[in-house]
């Protein structure tokens, strides 16, 4: 499992970067940390509210999956 405490960190750099660069869709400061010789147009060019319905959505039914595996039997 992949360490916890990194997501914290993460998203206050995050947060102070998005903060001063306003104008910044969030999958375009994704794509500035990446290798940009590896365009990914479907994520630098996402609108943030879609990006947002989509994680939302993501969240929904990755709840759903875990809750079906903690329903079956053993």
């Amino acid at each position: 499992m992949r360490d916890p405490n990194r997501i914290p960190k993460i998203l206050a750099h995050l947060e102070r970067i998005w903060t001063a660069n306003p104008d910044f869709r969030l999958g375009q400061l994704i794509m500035m940390g990446t290798e940009r010789n590896q365009h990914c147009p479907s994520v630098f060019y996402v609108e943030d509210d879609l990006l947002l319905e989509r994680l939302l959505g993501f969240e929904e039914r990755f709840a759903k999956l875990k809750q079906d595996r903690n329903d079956e039997p053993d």
